[in-house]
């Protein structure tokens, strides 16, 4: 791979080189030798050699040199949606303090048109406030959920009943990590989605799974003393399923999913969020008249043990110990259920779940190896890949593996078994 002239999606395959560091790689260009990368921030003496450990990188001297005398296309007198600061945004068109704040709270932005995702823009004041605007290309951004950082490090869903975090917008060179996440929900049939930051990256998957549908909640969040306003929103795609046209017999199951996410705060903050989660999920069964299934499903940011003393003993965790949901071994992700609405005089559930590991499937390195080495500097390199791999997954997809649940109903007279739907 030749430095000077990789391409961002190019870069993100060495490894240990996720969206920030092919950015700050492109930003150091022009490089005269291999060597010069140590140059780059974020790049020490230990990544460095396990991006050129097997001599996947070189330096062509044409194309150095053509790029040392080449000149910047970037045009200076817009301004840029990404580096502007809230003063500068305010010499756009129809741009006023609040709006300001809010195309900054937006960042980072791909193209000009991801305003129209902003609160308070519409057709007419975009049309006004592009002209002045400009995105610059060719770069990939940096996640703009600093949170992300805090947890990649230390925990974090996606779903059938599961997690995917659409926080990070992906640009038009990086269309193949989109179209991972639509194979991923493609086999499904109901996805809930949570961290949702980015509609137009819902528009986007919807063209890709032709016909899904999703739903989409307004932007909720709250703002912790000390902490950056977090605002999110909460999704479901599904695809309209197929209707018996003759009676199978069978009972009909309704399921009522609550899509949750709780905030990584203090433990004793999430206990109580999950309480009031709790009281809603008691306060919606009641009043169902035991006709849906109350169903708890998302991001806990709490393991199987810690939740269970505030969702209540009825409630089952459908994944376990020693089971993790993400890259970095953590069980934060779950789907509670109560035990007895699958347990009827006439009718029985099987229920069957899992974790899909997406690291694993498209960052094999993640999931490291238990061979050991006599020497400890053998297995610095290898340990090191794994890491990085699992840093490129939370960056690129997500640092979250969706979690699953598949039902089967059967009747007990018969032993006829029928499958009912699968998530």
């Amino acid at each position: 791979m030749e430095l000077n002239s990789a391409t961002p999606r190019e870069l993100q395959r060495l490894p240990g080189v996720g969206c920030v560091i092919a950015r700050l790689i492109i930003e150091a260009r022009p490089f005269v030798s291999v060597e010069d990368l140590l140059r780059v921030k974020g790049i020490g003496p230990v990544k460095f050699a396990a991006i050129t450990e097997l001599n996947q990188v070189y330096v062509d001297e044409k194309s150095s040199k053509s790029t040392l005398t080449s000149k910047p296309t970037v045009n200076s007198s817009k301004i840029d949606l990404n580096a502007a600061s809230k003063r500068q945004l305010l010499q756009l068109k129809g741009v006023g303090p609040v709006l300001a704040q809010r195309i900054v709270e937006a960042r980072p932005f791909h193209r000009k048109e991801d305003l129209l995702a902003v609160q308070g823009i519409g057709t007419k004041s975009y049309v006004k406030i592009q002209v002045g605007a400009h995105v610059k290309t060719g770069l990939n951004s940096i996640d703009k959920d600093e949170n992300r950082n805090e947890n990649i490090g230390s925990n974090e869903e996606q779903t059938s009943e599961q997690n995917f975090h659409i926080c990070r917008e992906i640009e038009s060179d990086e269309t193949f990590l989109l179209q991972r996440i639509a194979d991923v929900l493609e086999e499904f049939d109901l996805v809930a989605l949570q961290e949702v930051r980015d509609l137009i990256v819902l528009k986007r998957l919807k063209t890709m799974l032709p016909g899904w549908n999703y739903v989409v909640s307004e932007p909720v969040g709250r703002k912790s003393p000390g902490t950056k306003k977090r605002a999110e929103r909460y999704a479901f795609f599904y695809r309209p399923t197929f209707r018996a046209t003759e009676g199978s017999g069978l009972s009909d199951l309704e399921l009522l999913l609550m899509n949750v996410h709780v905030s990584f705060a203090e433990k004793e903050s999430r206990h109580a969020e999950i309480e009031e989660i709790n009281r809603l999920a008691k306060e919606v069964s009641e009043t169902t008249l035991n006709k849906r299934k109350v169903v708890v499903l998302g991001d806990f940011n709490l393991s199987p043990q810690d939740v269970l003393g505030s969702l209540g003993s009825r409630k089952m965790a459908l994944i376990r110990s020693p089971l993790s949901t993400t890259v970095f071994g953590k069980l934060y992700d779950n789907i509670w259920l109560d035990r007895s609405d699958f347990s009827d005089e006439g009718n029985n559930y099987l229920v069957n779940s899992g974790v899909l590991r997406v690291d694993w499937r498209y960052y094999p390195l993640s999931k490291g190896s238990r061979l050991s080495a006599q020497n400890p500097m053998d297995a610095m390199l290898p340990r090191l890949q794994t890491y990085m791999s699992r840093v490129q997954c939370g960056y690129e997809l997500s640092d979250h593996c969706p979690v699953w649940v598949a039902l089967q109903q059967y009747e007990n007279r018969t032993s006829r078994m029928e499958p009912l739907t699968q998530r």
